[in-house]
């Protein structure tokens, strides 16, 4: 995948999120330390991706998907609805980092997507995503 994103790049095609992110949801969270998969389509494709599926900690507004899964939370769960309230006022509500610190692994089934264009490496991505998810369930999960 890397020659091909790498050449994409080279051609200046906007792919997100950044090649210092795009494995990052690995670094934060190795599969020994995984409690909890969670698994989105793609990254922002707007260039709020983080590396990490739902996290909105690089942009000035909250994402649609975030909204609604907070909006379920709340609504589900009422009395976590504190939870929800952040010290700037909600504007570092989409920072995940404390869901990552839990070992929940927040993972895009494809790690990159071109500007405007939702969906377009699902394919590409399809294979590796494959090989996580079989990699995933061979860990000894705690009892």
């Amino acid at each position: 995948m890397g020659k091909i994103i790498n050449s994409l790049r080279e051609r200046k095609v906007i792919v997100y999120p950044s090649s210092d992110k795009v494995f990052k949801i690995f670094k934060e969270v190795p599969f020994d330390k995984v409690r909890v998969v969670i698994l989105s389509m793609d990254p922002y494709n707007d260039g709020a991706a983080t590396g990490i599926a739902f996290d909105n900690s690089e942009s000035i507004r909250l994402s649609s998907s975030l909204k609604y899964i907070f909006q379920e939370i709340e609504q589900e769960y009422p009395e976590l609805t504190d939870r929800f309230e952040w010290p700037l006022g909600g504007l570092d509500k989409g920072n995940l980092s404390y869901m990552i610190k839990q070992g929940i692994f927040l993972y895009n089934t494809a790690l990159t997507v071109e500007k405007k264009k939702a969906g377009s490496h699902m394919d590409m991505w399809r294979p590796f995503t494959i090989k996580v998810i079989e990699a995933l369930n061979k860990v000894e999960w705690l009892p």
